[in-house]
């Protein structure tokens, strides 16, 4: 996604004038009823106005992009699954067909898989299943953002994409394509009931408003993968998920995720609510069970436990009502000893929720607020968790392939203030979270805030823990620190940062703002009435 610091730029000179001309106490004054509701979000409060509109739009679709990856991945070495139950004969007939083709780049694509293969099957998978989905249509499959911007998985095999042009020019895999199409068509309109079943289930579950906001969740039949090889990706609130050709075997998948969907977006909306539960990690790194993910980051453990507590109501349990609340309680209890110890306050949650009439968005703030961190971090620490997993293989994530940087960009960029700072607290929370790009975040939240004094010292701190390569912290860091100074008339100081700028900036716009910056001051509304220099002292 493109960045949006030039449009920020304005508007932090424009806040940093209007804090100077009415003074620090009348921009407190202005800010404090947005600061008492960030410090305690009541819950009469969040609840008020029309539901969330969260309600999204779900497709079944085929992929030729993904079908050429993929085709190019099992004729350089991409064996898993080959023989195993389930695997579809489609895989064996196009691998046989392309081998008896003799075609030289083979070996190419075999030295490249070779060097770039990770231990862990899933992982190799996954790097070229993220590059596929953000490369445009054969035969040139252009990448749809900079490789500086790709997620970093995708980002370690981008030189991949001349093999595979070259692969599916050689192989004619256009012609393969339309071979395989009425396969990707009938798989499609096997799945396409019962999803339809499901995601129908789930919205009316949380009494969803019928409204669409653009987010997608596609879903992508594939028969050259091994049957266990799913994938799941978000990709800047539109998920993805692969799956391979038996509709029963990936249904809980699809429901697992397609939850995360609809529920990711909610928890995010109110950061408060899990970032206060943070304490709780230190309680479940004693669980041997628990996904270490889960471990580290409060909102993916915290959004699990809600999601795990969900799933639940829509498992097909049999028996007597009694029976089957029995297993459902069962399940809960296996959840909390795996780990995840909110699953049981989500579901108590669920309980009174239907016995409500409104929908599950505007149940969900007060519930989630109303959570005793002491309480239940006490009870952690009093459980014995499983040495290891009980239950069934741990259903599948979506993991989320944007960086810090991007979704808090993307966040300004929507004028959500709040969310681009939660994003940065939480990264700060983590040992090995990207604390520059934090502080850089901070630093422009505090920028659009009007407050130059924070804003100032956050674009130091992103400047000092920056690494060489982050060129746009370090760029747009300097170019507002050099604004900044320029505000105050330390113009010897600000040329620094604007020439720091102009050394490592990497667009034509950074470039052009700091030669502006060196050429001329920058001003903002008319000078302090305290100050009388020149604008040339340092």
């Amino acid at each position: 996604m493109p960045f949006c610091a030039r449009t920020k730029l304005p508007v932090f000179a424009f806040a940093l004038a209007v804090t100077m001309l009415i003074g620090p106490a009348a921009a407190a004054q202005s800010s404090a009823p947005k600061a008492r509701q960030a410090k305690q979000p009541t819950a009469p409060q969040l609840v008020l106005g029309p539901p969330t509109t969260v309600r999204t739009d779900v497709e079944l679709d085929e992929n030729p992009t993904l079908f050429a990856m993929l085709a190019a991945l099992n004729m350089a070495g991409y064996n898993r699954g080959l023989h195993a139950a389930g695997a579809s004969p489609y895989r064996k007939e196009l691998r046989v067909r392309l081998a008896a083709e003799h075609l030289r780049i083979i070996e190419r694509l075999r030295a490249y898989y070779h060097v770039h293969s990770k231990p862990d099957p899933a992982q190799n998978l996954a790097q070229y299943v993220s590059l596929a989905l953000l490369l445009g249509d054969p035969p040139h499959f252009p990448l749809v953002r900079p490789v500086k911007q790709l997620p970093p998985d995708a980002a370690g095999v981008a030189t991949f994409v001349p093999l595979l042009r070259r692969f599916y020019r050689e192989a004619s895999l256009a012609e393969e394509w339309q071979r395989y199409k009425p396969v990707y068509a009938r798989a499609i309109q096997r799945y396409s009931e019962p999803v339809r079943r499901l995601t129908q289930r789930v919205d009316d579950y949380f009494r969803l408003p019928e409204t669409y906001l653009g987010r997608q969740y596609i879903i992508l039949p594939q028969f050259l993968a091994a049957p266990g090889d799913t994938q799941a990706r978000d990709y800047l609130g539109n998920y993805y998920i692969m799956v391979g050709l038996n509709v029963n075997a990936h249904m809980p998948d699809i429901r697992h995720t397609y939850l995360h969907y609809v529920l990711d977006p909610l928890v995010e909306k109110f950061p408060d609510a899990y970032i206060r539960t943070a304490p709780l990690l230190r309680v479940v790194q004693r669980a041997p069970a628990l996904n270490p993910e889960f471990k580290h980051n409060i909102r993916l453990f915290f959004t699990e436990c809600l999601v795990r507590a969900v799933e639940a109501r829509f498992i097909p349990f049999t028996g007597t009502a009694a029976q089957r609340q029995e297993q459902r309680r069962a399940l809960i209890q296996r959840d909390m000893a795996n780990g995840l110890i909110l699953t049981q306050f989500f579901s108590r949650k669920l309980d009174a929720y239907a016995k409500s009439v409104v929908s599950f968005p505007q149940f969900y703030p007060e519930a989630a607020y109303s959570l005793r961190v002491s309480a239940w971090a006490s009870r952690g620490r009093k459980m014995a968790f499983s040495p290891r997993p009980l239950g069934l293989p741990e259903p599948l994530q979506a993991r989320p392939r944007v960086s810090l940087l991007q979704a808090g960009e993307r966040a300004l960029g929507a004028g959500d203030l709040a969310g681009a700072k939660a994003l940065a607290q939480h990264a700060l929370l983590q040992d090995h979270g990207d604390h520059a790009t934090a502080d850089f975040l901070l630093g422009e939240v505090a920028a659009q805030q009007g407050e130059p004094a924070s804003a100032q010292a956050n674009f130091e701190r992103a400047l000092a823990l920056a690494a060489p390569s982050a060129l746009h912290v370090r760029t747009w860091s300097n170019i507002y620190l050099g604004r900044l100074l320029d505000l105050e008339h330390h113009r010897r100081r600000a040329l620094r940062h604007y020439r720091a700028a102009l050394a490592t900036a990497s667009t034509r716009e950074a470039r052009a703002l700091a030669r502006a910056g060196i050429n001329q001051p920058f001003t903002a509304g008319p000078p302090r009435p305290n100050s009388g220099g020149t604008g040339t002292h340092p």
